[in-house]
């Protein structure tokens, strides 16, 4: 029996992540190397007993895919339990700025809820019902009899956020690794490589001939069994996921590719969570790609506007200043452009959405499960777009499950008024 547990949960702030947040937790979202959980949960013992607290639709999709117990503090019986705020952008040492052991306590930054400790009993008696974080007005009343702490810390509130942190984070998690100068792949020895103590290739790698590893801004991670063909400039920092195959172009500092993706042409400062494609030529920058997306040859977005004044982004129907000058698209899971789709500055493409270039460029908000070229749109039928998806999936030998093909389902009805909206205007 572990003597201590940690359990990260979902406040209201998930919904400052959508599309991409409809069917992951916020936690899983990526910045750096690594996702915000395994940022969270890196500095503490391996006997500390893994919790999370979700959106219960969520429920069973994260019980096939992450080493926590979803929902279910009842088989917790340890000494004390530290609950940590799933938007925490966690530093390496969060073991000591959040001890496990110690009395009740809340810790605090800037007047927001990081994380807070209580006894193993009252956590199950009292915290136990992800409803109680998620349907608190503020993380003010959230364990608010308990004796605060301030710590510096941060909670990040939007996509954006994370991709603004990223090129940082990138090499605040290749500094914890301790992997630099580390070569255990195969790498051409006509590749030129600067600053090589900043590189790590992971075992069964592969770089060819007339690559350029430009690692003297930051940092270069290179995953396993990760490949990058000739002609590829990567300048760091840059974090190439496991299985993802760079076909060309150019790779600027600040990117972070998840798992299997397909990337080419030219991307900037942007994270793609991973398994979807940008094979082609365009330009993406200073964006966040769900899973499972494909880029139509030539999709481009702006990243800065004519003026070179800050960017909004809409949010919950509303425009939200971003007070930065560079800010691209957010895209969420399973969604598809075609040939020479153009994307505005701060725009947000929905889940599942297929769209098509052409006839110039797109609205800034596109809801989920919409069809069209710009000009006119219709529904993309449930069945269809789960059709779709379990073919994609197919294509790199995953699976869909009846979890996931619930959770399109529930996406739909989720996004119904979105897309009314639209279809009305």
């Amino acid at each position: 029996m572990a003597r201590f547990g940690v359990c990260i949960f979902e406040d209201r702030g998930f919904a400052g992540f959508e599309p991409l947040v409809y069917t992951r937790a916020v936690f899983e979202l990526r910045c750096g190397i690594l996702s915000l959980w395994e940022k969270m949960v890196r500095d503490y013992e391996e006997e500390v007993e893994l919790f999370c607290l979700v959106r219960p639709h969520l429920a069973e999709t994260l019980r096939g895919r992450l080493p926590f117990s979803v929902n279910e503090l009842d088989s917790f019986s340890g000494e004390t339990m530290l609950f940590v705020n799933g938007r925490l952008l966690a530093p390496p040492a969060l073991s000591q700025l959040l001890p496990l052991e110690g009395k009740p306590a809340r810790f605090v930054s800037d007047g927001e809820l990081i994380a807070f400790r209580v006894d193993g009993a009252e956590a199950c008696d009292k915290y136990a019902d992800p409803r109680f974080f998620l349907e608190a007005r503020s993380t003010d009343s959230v364990a608010a009899d308990l004796p605060a702490t301030e710590v510096k810390a941060t909670l990040v509130e939007f996509t954006w956020e994370l991709v603004f942190n990223n090129p940082g984070q990138i090499g605040v998690d290749f500094d914890d690794s301790r992997q630099g100068g580390k070569i255990e792949g195969e790498v051409d020895e006509r590749t030129v490589v600067y600053n090589s103590g900043a590189v790590h290739v992971s075992p069964g790698a592969r770089v060819d001939a007339g690559v350029v590893i430009d690692a003297r801004g930051g940092p270069v991670f290179i995953g396993t069994d990760a490949r990058v063909s000739s002609f590829t400039r990567i300048e760091g920092p840059c974090s190439i996921g496991d299985g993802t195959f760079l076909v060309g172009g150019r790779i600027t500092g600040g990117c972070s590719f998840g798992p299997c993706c397909r990337i080419g042409g030219e991307v900037e400062q942007s994270i793609i969570q991973g398994y979807s494609n940008k094979y082609h030529e365009g330009f993406v920058g200073h964006s966040y790609i769900g899973e499972w997306v494909n880029l139509g040859a030539l999709t481009t977005n702006s990243d800065l506007k004519n003026t070179y004044r800050n960017v909004s982004v809409p949010v919950d129907g509303r425009p939200v200043d971003t007070k930065m000058l560079k800010v691209g698209s957010f895209i969420g899971d399973f969604t598809k452009t075609g040939i020479g789709t153009l994307l505005d500055t701060g725009s947000v493409v929905g889940f599942s959405t297929n769209i098509f270039g052409g006839k110039g460029v797109f609205p800034k908000y596109l809801p989920s499960f919409m069809w069209g070229d710009g000009e006119d749109f219709k529904v993309y039928i449930l069945e269809q777009a789960v059709s779709a998806a379990r073919l994609a999936m197919e294509r790199r030998d995953v699976a869909t499950s009846p979890e996931l093909e619930e959770l399109f389902r529930k996406t739909f009805e989720l996004t119904e008024k979105d897309r009314r909206k639209l279809l009305s205007d």
